[in-house]
């Protein structure tokens, strides 16, 4: 499965991003941005197209987020008020913060979710404790790292297994992804 990088004000790619849905509706499950490199909040209107884009093909934006002044949480969570119907993936959760931000966001909005890409154990725990494993994507940014990198992830899926069960670890490290970004139909938590 693929998500399509965006570049916004680089390019435009609206058509081209249409027609490669439209051409692998079973292998583009969404579209991805680092604010930073767009140099674009994403409560900058330059998303709006790629918002719209996400929110007419059900499927979700997933979003670098980290206190950079580009990428900074507020921004995911306030877009994730403004468009309730699309879902949003909160990569990182706002990497190296202590993630809290993220989590009542992740809370509060239905359609937010948080990635556990470069998240510790303990934010983790209290994002279940907070949220719901429901609303916890394992590591969809990991391979960024190279595949090693999911290697680090075995202890993670030990420790959360013991203390929370089989089927919330079976949550966090495979179902919700399929029901976020795949799927017959997309999910959003009730």
């Amino acid at each position: 499965k693929m998500l399509i990088w965006i570049r916004p004000l680089m390019d435009e790619q609206i058509d081209w991003i249409e027609q490669m849905i439209n051409t692998y509706p079973k292998a583009i499950v969404g579209l991805k941005v680092h604010p930073y490199c767009a140099k674009l909040k994403l409560t900058e209107k330059g998303y709006i197209p790629y918002i719209e884009i996400c929110k007419k093909y059900q499927i979700p934006l997933s979003v670098h987020t980290e206190e950079d002044g580009y990428s900074d949480v507020k921004y995911i969570i306030e877009a994730a008020r403004r468009y309730p119907e699309v879902n949003f993936v909160a990569v990182h959760m706002g990497l190296k913060t202590d993630h809290k931000e993220a989590i009542n966001g992740m809370k509060e909005y239905k359609n937010l979710y948080g990635d556990t890409t470069l998240v510790g154990y303990d934010s983790v725990k209290e994002a279940i404790e907070t949220c719901g494993e429901k609303k916890i994507i394992f590591g969809s940014d990991a391979v960024m790292m190279g595949e090693e990198s999911y290697i680090k992830y075995i202890e993670m899926y030990r420790r959360i297994k013991e203390e929370y069960g089989k089927e919330v670890a079976e949550n966090i490290f495979h179902y919700n992804c399929i029901r976020v970004f795949g799927g017959e139909k997309r999910w959003r938590e009730d």
